[in-house]
This record gives structure tokens, C-alpha cells and sequence, in this order.
């Protein structure tokens, strides 16, 4: 349910529903009430549609996404792009719909026994996480 409240001469409209926040002022009650009954409906149209379907999206599909989509808008180094196959490689094979946490620490284990130092481990955990960000934000465009 939307909070209308008045500021000052003109009236605000804030919605919170199914983890979205929007607020707006307006010069009349009405026309606030109009907008977040209308804002409402829109978020309960899009939550009854679902979201895109995930069924077998993998970690490496959302790695490729990630790279396309977001690699023109912030350039990054040799590094990160070699965590980023190697993560590829290494993880691309999970599908995104099942991921779990015991799946990440099982793979952090296995590269820190391996040649790998803490803070490389490090930096590919913080790039998985970006991955999954972004492909969350990215999710109605998704598959």
C-alpha cells in the first residue's frame, strides 16, 4: 500500500512493494493517489508475469553477458579478464538457477590450496559477485 503524505504545499507518493521503492510529489493528493495505484498495479502485473526464464542459464552465459554489456561502459586490465575466463572455465558449467553458497566456498577452498593467495581468491569472489549483480539487475533482459 502506497504512503501519501504532504510536504509543504504538495503531496508525496511513496510505494514499497515486492522490494521496490518509488516515490514521487505531486501538486495534488489525487494526483498522487492515481500514480501509486497505478505504479502498484504495474509492479503486481510484473510480479504475476514472472521473471525471464533461467532454466539452463549457466555461470558462463552470465560471464559472457557481463563481459559484453558491461566491459564497453568500464574498461578493465588483464587481470580481471583472465579472472574472469578462469571463473568461466572453472565455474561455467553451474547453472545459475541451482548455484549455491557451498558451491563458491568449495571452489575458493580449491583454488587456496592450489597456487593461489588470498587475495586472488579474493578478487575472483568480488568478480563473481559482480557477475551475479549485474545479472540480477539484468534479469527481465535475460536468456
Amino acid at each position: 500500500m502506497a504512503s501519501i503524505t504532504k510536504r509543504g504545499k504538495r503531496w508525496r507518493a511513496l510505494v514499497r512493494k515486492r522490494a521496490i521503492t518509488r516515490s514521487e510529489t505531486f501538486d495534488t493528493k489525487s494526483s498522487a493517489q492515481r500514480w501509486a495505484t497505478q505504479l502498484e498495479a504495474e509492479i503486481d502485473a510484473g510480479a504475476s508475469r514472472g521473471t525471464a526464464p533461467t532454466r539452463g542459464i549457466t555461470v558462463a552465459n552470465l560471464i559472457d553477458r557481463y563481459v559484453s554489456e558491461i566491459k564497453p561502459l568500464k574498461r578493465w586490465g588483464r587481470s580481471k579478464e583472465a579472472s574472469l575466463m578462469r571463473l568461466r572455465r572453472d565455474c561455467g558449467h553451474w547453472k545459475a538457477q541451482h548455484l549455491t553458497a557451498a558451491q563458491v566456498i568449495a571452489y575458493c577452498k580449491g583454488r587456496a590450496t592450489g597456487t593461489a593467495g588470498p587475495v586472488t581468491v579474493n578478487a575472483d569472489l568480488c568478480y563473481l559477485g559482480s557477475v551475479l549483480r549485474v545479472a540480477q539487475c539484468l534479469a527481465p533482459r535475460c536468456a
